[in-house]
């Protein structure tokens, strides 16, 4: 057995719980992904195809690193048994693993040059990373975004500026949207945000009872320089450091057992 098999099978065994978090530096990572990824191929054909048909060259290439990243991390805590198979995609569902990794929850989010990049066997997950900026939007629906994320952790969204405290409350609804599964808009919608038929003021009421509901708790996140990061995860589970993806394949092989040649 070569010591990929060795690491991979070992791996696949492990019912032991996994939770991680990675930031990935995508123009940095860029050149070794490329090319791990044309050796050994891991992403499957749907998600390859909708990933290079994006319009942009940039936006192109960060999706393309980000997502083999993924993919990585993923053969890092379930094995080898995903490579090159689709993710499963339910209509009303966040996406899926199938066969022996379906039991290993991931989350991945991009911003610019970075990826933030969640791994989690036998719970949920969800992240969310944002670039600091200005957004446009009505000063109703402004607030009653920040009073809704207010009410999902006992730490005080920060006062000033107020384009970071908005990116902030973004991310931390972003991240509850994913690890539940619901998906943005009807996450927004069960907290009174959008097409609420409750009063304003029960906002933060639903926002904190529907986070019991879940099981879930949501966390800030220290990310770079001008951005804001959560996570969303099991109560009573604590998020770890994220870690600093290899930027050389040799270091990226370790993630997952691999000799480099």
């Amino acid at each position: 057995m070569t010591a990929e098999q060795t690491a991979n099978s070992s791996n696949a065994g492990d019912s032991r719980p996994t939770l991680e978090l990675w930031l990935v530096d995508l123009a940095g990572a860029a050149p070794a992904l490329q090319r791990l990824e044309r050796e050994v191929p891991r992403l499957g054909a749907a998600e390859r195809g909708a990933i290079l048909a994006h319009a942009h060259a940039l936006e192109r290439q960060r999706r393309f690193s980000a997502h083999v990243a993924l993919r990585v991390l993923i053969e890092r805590v379930a094995g080898d048994s995903a490579r090159g198979k689709d993710l499963a995609r339910p209509a009303a569902g966040k996406p899926r693993l199938v066969g022996q990794a379906a039991e290993v929850g991931f989350s991945l989010a991009h911003a610019e040059d970075c990826a933030l990049i969640g791994v989690a066997r036998g719970n949920e997950i969800g992240v969310d990373l944002e670039v600091v900026r200005s957004v446009a939007l009505a000063p109703l629906r402004r607030q009653l975004i920040l009073r809704a994320a207010a009410a999902l952790s006992p730490m005080p969204l920060i006062e000033a500026p107020a384009d970071a405290a908005f990116i902030q409350a973004w991310v931390r609804l972003e991240a509850l949207a994913k690890a539940s599964g619901e998906g943005l808009a009807r996450t927004l919608t069960l907290l009174g945000v959008w097409h609420a038929s409750a009063p304003r003021a029960d906002v933060a009421d639903l926002a904190r009872r529907y986070l019991s509901s879940t099981g879930l708790t949501v966390h800030d996140l220290i990310a770079g320089s001008g951005s804001m990061a959560a996570i969303a995860i099991a109560a009573g589970l604590r998020p770890p450091t994220p870690r600093a993806f290899p930027l050389d394949r040799a270091g990226i092989e370790a993630l997952v057992g691999v000799a480099s040649p």
